[in-house]
């Protein structure tokens, strides 16, 4: 009996694995919840009901189509695989930057440079008064800004994730996140030489906009939550972080209730 017991749970694994759950981390335990004001009595926004209510406030059928075909469900009509950032900047063609959350509550939507969506993202803004709504057309934003960045959410997800899967080939870097906000990859070096070597190779390599450099003593030891699958909070930080020293395991099965992920 124990033996199919460990059999069903080492199958639910892998069964979520391949239902296209993605594993996150967040750099620190501060912040998990970004509560504020979203103009009906105050709650909590993810990225997935922000992609939705574009495609419903702007009536753009492509997008509501592209949301609905990437979705996997159980039999039982459960979502297990949601329209993510990733999802969303294929659809752009790679021109979304990522979008986070002011203090006061108001949502900033990103886009890269000159881009045909930039353009677009912000005449659809001034023509619904810079506020979305959901499909039973309550206001989820009642202040919206598009923004204009230098990188798309692609192009740092390239370099952040070459950190994640190269950490032993800059020991210098202690940790490593997206900084959406400031369109930039946060990365923080050891103040050590091998620090140093890791600064000159990475601004080689995609140049210095790209990044921000942070000293951090040797001895502190950053602090990581992984979450596998989920909804994708919106921060009002703007940080997305992986744990460059390989902490996060792929092979780690959380079952899915709401996760919070950066």
């Amino acid at each position: 009996m124990k033996n199919k017991k460990i059999l069903v749970v080492v199958l639910l694994c892998i069964f979520m694995m391949l239902s296209g759950f993605s594993a996150y981390v967040v750099t620190s335990n501060e912040n998990i919840e970004s509560e504020y004001n979203m103009g009906n009595g105050g709650g909590y926004l993810s990225e997935e009901e922000v992609f939705e209510a574009l495609a419903f406030t702007y009536n753009d059928s492509k997008l509501l189509s592209a949301i609905d075909s990437s979705k996997v469900k159980t039999p039982s009509n459960f979502i297990i695989k949601e329209f993510h950032a990733e999802d969303y900047s294929k659809y752009t063609n790679n021109q979304y930057g990522g979008m986070y959350m002011e203090e006061n509550g108001e949502l900033v939507l990103c886009y890269r440079n000159g881009s045909d969506m930039l353009s677009k993202a912000m005449n659809n803004n001034e023509e619904f008064s810079g506020k979305l709504l959901n499909s039973s057309n309550k206001v989820i934003a009642n202040s919206v800004t598009v923004k204009s960045v230098k990188y798309s959410y692609a192009e740092l997800l390239k370099v952040y994730t070459y950190l994640n899967e190269n950490a032993n080939q800059h020991k210098g870097i202690g940790n490593s996140s997206i900084d959406i906000r400031n369109n930039k990859i946060s990365i923080g070096v050891y103040a050590s030489s091998e620090g140093e070597e890791a600064k000159r190779d990475l601004t080689s390599l995609f140049g210095e906009d790209m990044f921000s450099f942070v000293e951090i003593d040797p001895d502190d030891l950053p602090k990581f939550i992984a979450n596998i699958g989920g909804t994708s909070e919106i921060r009002n930080n703007g940080i997305l972080g992986f744990n460059p020293l390989n902490l996060l395991r792929q092979d780690v099965c959380i079952v899915p209730v709401k996760v919070i992920v950066g």
